[in-house]
């Protein structure tokens, strides 16, 4: 268990001073800083909501993505099968082979995303063929 001490920083509003163990020394908190420590791990989860997108992002995209590719012949019996892909793909099997394609697409952007290389590799990509994405 690990608790937040809070004190008084600055002025009148309370702010964490440390983090501690509940093993190894610690003060108790009064019912009054309780709610000040929740505020502050409300606060830290709110800096840090681009952060936590992020991981929803990649593993909503990474299990949507395996899914898609595992699963495909359960998506072609329920949306059903892809004119354009059976015609471009010179295939029988064409709408299975966009689905493992876009399964892919799906966990590789998610991955990027994910690890904040999106804005570089778009930049580098797109913002060569159009400057005004660039920043």
């Amino acid at each position: 268990m690990w608790a937040i001490t809070i004190s008084r920083c600055r002025g009148q509003y309370p702010c964490a001073r440390s983090i501690t163990s509940l093993s190894g020394g610690f003060q108790v908190i009064r019912p009054g800083r309780f709610i000040a420590s929740f505020v502050v791990l409300i606060a830290f989860i709110v800096y840090n909501i681009n952060m936590i997108a992020r991981i929803i992002v990649f593993i909503i995209g990474t299990l949507g993505g395996v899914s898609l590719i595992w699963k495909t012949e359960w998506y072609i019996q329920n949306f059903g099968k892809s004119a354009w892909a059976e015609d471009k793909l010179s295939m029988a099997g064409g709408t299975r082979m966009l689905a493992k394609i876009i399964g892919i697409l799906v966990i590789f952007f998610s991955w990027i995303y994910a690890f904040g290389m999106l804005e570089g590799c778009l930049s580098g990509t797109i913002g060569q063929v159009l400057p005004g994405l660039k920043k």
